[in-house]
């Protein structure tokens, strides 16, 4: 039975993943400039919360109590996916999405080493160290046609939005309190909603009225996508270590990759689909090895 949760922990966050790739390549593209930064962050997650609620509501779930001490934990994840967002959109802007990306990934892959050690007390084998070593290579081998050997501060947020981006995927495992996945995912939406629209506030965005267009439909389609994003991240953490879900994690470069070279034509050298491989062997590794030593252990007397 806690094999069978793995293996689904492991199949969530790597959905989770393809889907966020699907969502950077296609629907972010269609947006990208259409609309003030924060109100369309403040929109799309305000639809989203309401959304969820209908949903609550339709399951009866909607009345829940949040302990005291999880208050904290929900705050700091929802600031962090605030800023795991925002730190990958300046950067992006400023610097090659190449560096920017090897930066964020970086990030991603590293902090969630740290995290898993220093707040979940799991244990960092060399096996481990071995598959995030391949990770490392891969990006490195990606992104080796880039600019990333000059740091500067564009480089340096990226590396923080990734950071940020594993402690909002990780830290529902902090949680003390026996919420839903749809229940978490409101908290969160919530929270997040308030922050973009104080910031609009401040940044003095000009707010209009939605309209039945591409540009909104395709805002309104990611927000969707968000949703899916956030209830696979939590279920997936939760069966999972949160080592093996920051590589997990990876598995949007190589299928951005995959899906630009597909759908946009977009022409890949044989260094940048090494890379690839690697960073999808390198995924695969732990959860194989998992998979080795519960089936040995079975078949030992």
């Amino acid at each position: 039975m806690i094999l069978n949760n793995q293996i689904k922990g492991f199949g969530a966050v790597i959905f989770s993943a393809v889907i966020l790739a699907l969502s950077s390549t296609g629907v972010s593209r269609l947006i990208e400039g259409k609309l003030p930064l924060f109100y369309q962050g403040f929109s799309r997650t305000l639809f989203c919360a309401l959304l969820i609620i209908i949903w609550l509501l339709f399951l009866k779930e909607l009345h829940f109590k949040i302990l005291k001490e999880d208050i904290k934990w929900f705050i700091g994840r929802s600031l962090a996916g605030f800023f795991g967002f925002l730190f990958f959109y300046i950067p992006v802007n400023n610097i090659s999405v190449g560096a920017t990306n090897f930066s964020y990934f970086a990030g991603t892959l590293l902090a969630g080493y740290f995290f898993a050690w220093l707040l979940f007390k799991e244990r960092i084998t060399q096996f481990k160290m071995f598959a995030m070593f391949l990770a490392l290579t891969g990006l490195l081998l990606i992104y080796s046609q880039f600019d990333i050997v000059g740091l500067n501060s564009f480089v340096t947020l990226a590396f923080l939005g990734g950071a940020s981006y594993i402690f909002w995927g990780t830290f529902p495992k902090k949680l003390k309190g026996k919420y839903t996945n749809l229940q978490i995912t409101l908290v969160d939406f919530t929270i997040v909603t308030m922050i973009y629209g104080l910031c609009s506030l401040f940044a003095k965005e000009a707010w209009t009225i939605p309209e039945f267009n591409v540009i909104w439909m395709g805002s309104l389609a990611l927000g969707l996508i968000w949703i899916c994003v956030g209830l696979f991240i939590v279920y997936g953490f939760k069966h999972i270590n949160a080592s093996l879900g920051s590589l997990l994690l990876l598995v949007e470069l190589p299928a951005a990759i995959f899906i630009g070279w597909a759908f946009y034509s977009e022409q890949l050298s044989l260094i940048t689909w090494i890379g690839g491989i690697l960073i999808l062997l390198s995924c695969a590794l732990p959860e194989l090895y998992s998979l080795k030593i519960s089936g040995a252990k079975k078949e030992s007397p």
